[in-house]
């Protein structure tokens, strides 16, 4: 598949922090994979859509007004943010933070070396791991295990094929599904309050809660 290189020359500064994509290619139905080149800090695009995979080397990141889906693989040394949401056939790997007005859907796993946030679903094949903490206003979903620094927090149900970790508490407004262990509180660099080893769900299904305090109650 061809490759389109996107250089600072496809790119004008804007009066914010990020540069606005004026290149010549119409990126909104792209067949080819698409690679940003480095240190141009955030790009800005309407839409970003590809068959392929895009790439932001290091020192840029990604952000769109609309939705961000590709094919393959999205990649960026810097965030990714989308208004809309971000949909990759492969995996979503993100050395900031991963935003998205919509939900968040990976065919295989979602890393984020900061948080990750959603205003509908995050939904991986694998897995599911951020430096900080993970927020959905719907689902948060993983076909092996979910993993997060800070908080885990979901509008509606978590679900994970393994297990589920988070450095402080995990909650849900539904069910939490998990096939093995649960720890919450985890964290290194203090010790966790009570409320923040706290594991609140509606109802608990399969596994073992292996460090933390589960409380269900139903959603008032």
């Amino acid at each position: 598949m061809q490759t389109l290189r996107l250089t600072k020359l496809d790119f004008r500064p804007s009066d914010r922090f990020w540069c606005d994509y004026v290149g010549k290619y119409d990126l909104a139905e792209c067949e080819s994979n698409i690679e940003i080149d480095a240190h141009l800090g955030c790009v800005k695009f309407p839409t970003l859509k590809s068959t392929g995979s895009i790439t932001a080397l290091a020192g840029t990141g990604i952000k769109t007004d609309q939705a961000l889906e590709v094919g393959g693989g999205i990649k960026s040394d810097l965030g990714i943010s989308a208004g809309a949401g971000i949909r990759a056939g492969k995996g979503i790997h993100s050395g900031g933070d991963i935003k998205a007005g919509g939900s968040i859907e990976a065919g295989w796993a979602i890393f984020a070396n900061e948080g990750i946030e959603a205003s509908k679903d995050v939904k991986a094949g694998t897995n599911i791991r951020a430096g900080t903490g993970i927020n959905a206003g719907g689902n948060i979903e993983a076909g092996a295990g979910i993993m997060a620094g800070w908080r885990i927090k979901a509008g509606a149900n978590i679900k994970a094929g393994e297990g589920i970790g988070a450095g402080l508490a995990i909650e849900c407004k539904g069910k939490l599904i998990v096939k093995y262990r649960v720890f919450a509180g985890l964290c290194l660099w203090r010790s966790p309050t009570e409320e923040e080893k706290r594991i609140v769900c509606s109802k608990f299904e399969g596994g073992m809660i292996a460090h933390g305090t589960l409380l269900e109650a139903e959603p008032g």
